[in-house]
């Protein structure tokens, strides 16, 4: 090995001092790497995913490289890799042969090649030639650095090479180190981390101060005792440097610490459009601006997750994490063993009674589950299976009580906990339900760019299915989508509708009993289930099926309506979907911003797409500027007509003023809505005048319903999906100004005071129900109640 180190150095030698024979120049040459490919190289760089507000919420790349120019190099981290790699850099044309002369002695004495002598130059050129271990890289190398010489100046070679450099830590390049190690910019970073930085480009996976900070400071010391050497700092600095106390950490969770859901979703939209057969996405340096808003999103984290284990504590407590024995649990636990206040961690169970059962933290650090605070935590059941298939007729688990504490929990069961305060090595503790069902929640401003708020389940690193795009059972959620239809084709919100048992074919939803009579308007905001199927049928009967799917289509709806029967009871559709057909209904037939990307750039700062609204208030001005001239050129384009969106929508708010969402006059302000309720799913959608949001609640697969069975099913969209949608809404939207859902009635709607009973027009202690115009009744009531006046659309359904 020694001989063949001197021969590399010897061959070097020769051709930086023109010495090298033609033949051997070209033999080596003939197939050197183009100049242009680093060039290709040294510009690929971080796709970063960004909040409206800026906030960085994710990375993608193939190697996490930020580029600097020359300006923004300080000039004392410049000089600390010289003096770590090249001391001479400045002076020599890309072969230092000096440099080869120490290391032939060096490996000489030593009897092997333990001394390199690549300049920075070469050490570039080797990220093109390659990392083979052989005389002829070697060589190969050398020609291109002295080609890169010829082509490329001083500064420009150093800006590449401080580019594109691996430092370890998921680092290529100084400004990506800077960031990963020190959380810092170059520009920020003090002389001991300056040098720091530059010790790492020898052994950056080994030799790091994540990996082993001794061996990183020895490598320091090294950088910046040859910086004093030749007089770049004073022996003052370079102690006061040595003695600095640094702070190193570890690689961020970009994605998982912010909206990983919302990001991960637009990722795949990201590389869908961008990725080609030229080039992978993850190289273009693509700045992605995304609608998302971080606060909002927080929020509507929370809501969801303490919806989702309310519910999970009536369904019971399914059994512990897993089972360890105390010195493993221990040893996995440590990075969490000084929790704050509020933290959920991992905890095991080291001793247990009738009464409490001693959770142990940390070595030293435990805590105690009541049984008074933890008698939720009954067994919880599934479905039992027989013959291979769900009884779907059996009972579940559901409002269980824990009344012995050893029935739940043994020595060695791993649980999660949330930690309260603490009193030395004591910290109060309480049991974290499991959910085993999931939720997703979507909302936007109705003025915004889109979506700013997407959550697709309880905990991204358990599932990182996003729920908002989940096809699931709608439930009554579908009947505005129908009622709407039915308005549009004439049918007056006033018509009495027969509340018989509807029957179609042998198609029985309602049994065979029998409910009174009611008015299209109070059938929707009671939920009523067969007038509600009648008025399905008016739109059937009114209206060929392809214009009743195309309604569905400009609403929004994910998948195509079909026209069963069933479908004003329940269809299959997606949470984000639903926002998109309840949003249509806020904005008065206008259809919503969907975009999921506000704003795509790519490295160089050209707008590759844009859709940003002129109310965004995270606009930039020249977004602004752009927004009103497109918005000028190109108005909203109106879905459905204006005033059947809003009557649909002002329909909505009886909804929740006295039908199945009264929860959601909590809000303290004008709400319309719809709750949606089968024994897997429940929904609440619903809108302000300023924000629309839909709140889902069920269970991924049917091995057991929400509630106690099929049958007796116990949990409702009011009382599970709803509060969901409360805790959101009131957190986002209470404080701002009131103002009327929808804002006021268009042109061509009218009012009309009509008898609660028979739907014909009376003068006073009537219903004031919207209409379009010449839909609305002319017939005046003799009585209120009086047989008489019962309008012929009930014996038509």
């Amino acid at each position: 090995m020694g001989l063949r180190g001197l021969l590399v150095l010897l061959l070097m030698a020769l051709l930086a001092g023109g010495a090298g024979a033609f033949g051997l120049y070209v033999h080596f040459a003939r197939d050197l790497p183009r100049l242009d490919a680093f060039d290709e190289m040294s510009a690929s760089g971080v796709t970063r995913f960004e909040a409206a507000d800026g906030t960085l919420v994710g990375e993608w790349f193939e190697e996490r490289r930020l580029a600097v120019t020359w300006g923004q190099l300080p000039e004392r981290l410049v000089l600390a890799f010289l003096a770590a790699e090249d001391e001479r850099f400045f002076q020599h044309s890309g072969i230092d042969l000096r440099g080869i002369a120490r290391a032939m002695v060096q490996n000489f004495r030593a009897g092997d090649l333990r001394e390199g002598a690549s300049t920075i130059t070469q050490q570039l050129a080797k990220t093109l030639v390659g990392n083979a271990r052989s005389y002829e890289r070697k060589v190969k190398e050398a020609i291109l650095a002295r080609r890169m010489e010829d082509v490329y100046s001083k500064p420009q070679i150093l800006t590449w090479y401080l580019n594109v450099i691996y430092l370890g830590h998921n680092s290529y390049g100084v400004q990506a180190a800077a960031q990963n190690y020190f959380r810092k910019n170059i520009w920020e970073l003090s002389l001991a981390e300056m040098a720091m930085t530059a010790g790492l480009a020898q052994s950056p996976s080994r030799v790091n101060p994540v990996v082993n900070l001794p061996a990183a400071r020895k490598r320091m010391a090294h950088v910046l005792s040859n910086m004093r050497e030749h007089g770049w700092i004073s022996a003052a600095e370079e102690q006061a440097a040595l003695a600095e106390a640094l702070v190193t950490y570890p690689l961020r969770d970009t994605l998982g610490d912010h909206v990983p859901y919302y990001t991960e979703t637009a990722r795949q939209e990201v590389m869908t459009r961008y990725d080609d057969p030229a080039g992978s996405w993850l190289g273009r340096g693509l700045v992605v601006s995304m609608a998302v808003d971080p606060g909002p999103q927080r929020v509507a984290e929370r809501a969801l997750r303490d919806a989702l284990e309310v519910l999970a504590k009536k369904q019971g407590y399914p059994g512990p994490l897993g089972h360890l024995e105390r010195d493993d649990f221990l040893a996995r636990n440590l990075p969490y063993a000084e929790p704050q206040a509020g933290q959920r961690v991992l905890a095991r169970v080291s001793e247990v009674t009738k009464e409490r059962a001693t959770v142990e933290i940390a070595d030293g650090l435990s805590g105690t589950l009541k049984l008074a605070d933890t008698k939720w935590a009954a067994p919880y059941t599934e479905l039992p299976v027989k013959r291979g298939r769900r009884d779907t007729g059996a009972s579940v688990s559901f409002g269980g009580k824990l009344t012995n504490m050893t029935k739940a929990f043994s020595v060695g069961d791993v649980v999660l906990v949330e930690v309260g305060a603490r009193e030395g090595r004591t910290a109060a503790v309480q049991l974290v339900p499991i959910p085993l069902v999931e939720g997703a929640i979507v909302s936007y401003p109705l003025t915004g760019s889109g979506p700013d708020v997407m959550v697709g389940g309880w905990d991204f690193d358990r599932s990182q299915v996003n729920r908002a795009y989940a096809v699931r059972q709608t439930g009554s959620t579908m009947k505005p989508i129908v009622y709407s239809k039915a308005y549009d084709l004439g049918l007056p919100p006033s018509a009495l509708f027969s509340g018989a048992p509807f029957r179609e074919g042998e198609y029985n939803p309602t049994g065979a009993r029998s409910k009174d009579d009611m008015l299209v308007w109070d059938a929707l905001a009671k939920s009523e289930n067969s007038v509600s199927l009648r008025v399905l049928q008016y739109v059937l009967n009114h209206t060929s099926l392809e214009d009743y799917k195309d309604w569905g289509r400009r609403l929004g709806l994910a998948r195509e309506l079909t026209g069963f029967p069933s479908e004003v009871l329940g269809a299959d559709q997606t949470p984000f979907a639903m926002t998109r057909a309840f949003a249509t209904l806020a904005r008065r037939g206008l259809a919503p911003e969907t975009a999921l990307l506000r704003k795509v750039t790519d490295k160089d700062g050209r707008v590759l797409e844009r859709h940003v609204a002129p109310g965004d208030p995270d606009a930039s001005f020249d977004d602004t500027l752009v927004a009103l001239w497109e918005r000028a050129l190109s108005p909203p384009e109106r879905h459905i007509p204006e005033a059947t969106a809003w009557i649909v929508a002002r329909n909505l708010t009886e909804v929740v003023a006295r039908g199945t969402g009264t929860r959601a006059k909590k809000l303290g302000r004008e709400a319309a809505g719809k709750t949606g309720t089968l024994a897997y799913d429940v929904w609440f959608d619903g809108f302000t005048a300023d924000r629309v949001a839909v709140a889902w609640i069920g269970a991924d697969r049917r091995e057991r319903p929400l509630g106690k069975s099929e049958k007796i099913n116990k949990v409702y969209g009011s009382d599970t999906a709803l509060p969901a949608w409360l805790a959101f809404m009131t957190a986002v939207d209470g404080d701002r100004p009131k103002a009327a859902v929808a804002g006021a009635a268009p042109a061509d709607v009218v009012d009309v005071m009509v008898d609660p009973a028979t739907g014909l027009v009376v003068d006073a202690k009537g219903r004031t129900i919207p209409h379009r115009g010449g839909t609305e009744p002319t017939e005046r009531a003799i009585a209120p109640t009086d047989p008489a006046n019962i309008g012929s659309l009930e014996t038509e359904f």
